[in-house]
């Protein structure tokens, strides 16, 4: 059964409802009301096109654009609309695209566009007469420009190349050769990158090509030009095609100042480590794991020497391969080197970790300059008994834990030997014993052998059997009886009950 609501609590749901819909509603139709122009661009020639972007809403009439037939030759329009947050409501907003063709120059003032109440903001353009004059680029359109950040460096120190081109005007067509470069390592930073212009030069645009040379040795550094070519666009008809090179440039690397330590030139050093663990709590037979870190600026990482934890009383010191690899941005090459040891603690007795020492040379300041790793104290605890056991089971190997489950067997492993030692023993006596009694009695030696093996091997019934049947005729005497008897007492001890 559904229970009905009183009348008077339906009609008050009823009104908080409609009074819900009514502050949602305004948020969507009822914005304020707006036109806003802008021109792109605001300076053009004759024959050349400009763009006039119109925005509005909710507006009750259409807009005048009859402000706009000042500028020139109506080209097309272009409609739309999209969604926009005006004063904190969500509104649809009109978009008009009209793209017009000067025909006269001069100043141009675009008064403002009216629709019913609403009125726009005013523009203001620049036309400019179409010149019939060949254009040609010059140094003051385009130019290009190449230099060295230090022009005699130390081998294997960095150098920084900065090439860049600056251009006014649109460019197409652009095009561009790198550089030949001889006697050195080259790591490219930027390749052709656009930075925004600079603030003091506002009207120059840029292309900037940027390198990190290290030189191999002693010898000059050779730099070819950087050729560079495109075409600038003035204006729709007035295009002027470029093609520059910059200049030629050489460094000249010295020797190292000093090769008494690893040669390492860099702007930084920096070296830190971690531990897996902590090494407060250290005890003995336990494992960690040492992490260093290098990080050279203005250096690769392969210039980084290795780093190598010298032996310590105590510990057990493995190296893992090291990680290198290089960092780029548009200034620097930072070359980083990572190196891991694997160390297990041995006996429970403080332990010291030598410092960790990088030489390195200065190129800053010109100066030799050392990093430094502290040296580190540890005081190893003595090991916990059940783990110690747990951990010496978990490492020994299969032929350990076999020998381990046959030591309960050595005793009867060693037994049965033993029996099978006395078993041949009485077999050996038991032949002896049957050789003695055959051989004075057969006339075949041969046959006496062939029991004997037998006899020795355990084979007693063939023994017999083989007497049987071979005994006849070659028994001295013709006794064959009393000699079967002997052989049946020698080998069972009692007499061969015959049927």
């Amino acid at each position: 059964m559904v229970k009905q609501l009183p009348a008077p609590r339906i009609r008050q749901i009823v009104a908080l409802l409609l009074v819900g819909l009514c502050s949602v509603y305004p948020a969507v139709g009822m914005a304020a009301q707006f036109i806003r122009i802008e021109a792109e661009p605001n300076r053009v020639y004759t024959g050349d096109y400009v763009s006039i972007h119109i925005e509005s809403s909710g507006l009750d009439a259409d807009i005048d654009l009859e402000p706009l037939n000042r500028i020139g030759r109506f080209v097309r329009e272009t409609l739309g609309t999209r969604l926009s947050v005006v004063s904190g409501r969500v509104v649809d907003v009109q978009v008009q695209r009209i793209v017009l063709e000067p025909t006269e120059a001069g100043r141009v003032k675009i008064d403002a566009l009216t629709a019913g109440t609403v009125v726009s903001n005013s523009l203001e353009l620049e036309i400019l007469e179409r010149s019939n004059k060949t254009w040609s680029t010059g140094a003051d359109n385009v130019k290009i420009e190449a230099s060295l950040d230090r022009s005699s460096p130390y081998q294997q120190a960095q150098s920084i190349l900065s090439i860049e081109l600056k251009y006014r005007h649109r460019m197409i067509g652009f095009e561009y050769q790198f550089p030949h470069i001889s006697g050195a390592h080259v790591i490219t930073l930027a390749d052709a990158i656009r930075p925004p212009p600079h603030p003091e030069q506002p009207e120059w645009n840029r292309v900037l090509w940027r390198f990190a040379l290290f030189p191999d040795g002693s010898g000059a550094v050779n730099i070819d030009s950087l050729h560079a070519s495109g075409t600038l666009v003035r204006a729709s008809h007035e295009r002027a095609g470029f093609s520059l090179a910059s200049e030629a440039l050489q460094l000249l690397p010295t020797p190292p100042p000093s090769l008494e330590q690893w040669w390492l030139p860099a702007g930084a050093v920096e070296v830190a480590e971690t531990w897996s663990g902590s090494t407060a709590e250290l005890r003995a037979g336990d494992e960690i794991e040492r992490t260093i870190e290098v990080q050279a600026t203005g250096a690769r990482a392969s210039q980084i020497p290795d780093i190598v934890m010298p032996e310590t009383i105590g510990l057990i010191i493995s190296a893992y391969p090291p990680h290198r690899e290089n960092h780029l941005d548009h200034d620097n090459v930072t070359g980083k080197a990572v190196f891991r040891f694997r160390i297990i603690a041995l006996s429970p007795i403080p332990v010291f970790v030598d410092a960790t020492r990088i030489h390195w040379w200065d190129t800053a300041r010109d100066q030799s300059s050392q990093t430094l790793l502290p040296p580190r104290r540890m005081h190893i605890g003595v090991p916990d008994r059940e783990a110690l056991l747990q951990a010496v089971g978990k490492q020994r190997g299969f032929m350990s834990r076999w020998s381990a489950a046959l030591h309960g067997w050595q005793s009867i492993l060693y037994a049965f030997a033993l029996l099978l030692t006395l078993g041949a023993m009485w077999r050996h006596r038991v032949a002896d014993r049957v050789l003695a009694a055959l051989l004075p009695r057969l006339r075949s030696v041969t046959l006496v052998r062939r029991i004997h093996r037998l006899v020795r091997r355990g084979e007693r019934r063939r023994a017999l059997r083989l007497l049987y049947q071979q005994s006849p005729g070659m028994v001295s005497g013709g006794a064959v009886e009393p000699l079967k008897h002997e052989l049946e007492q020698a080998l069972f001890a009692h007499p061969h009950k015959q049927k």
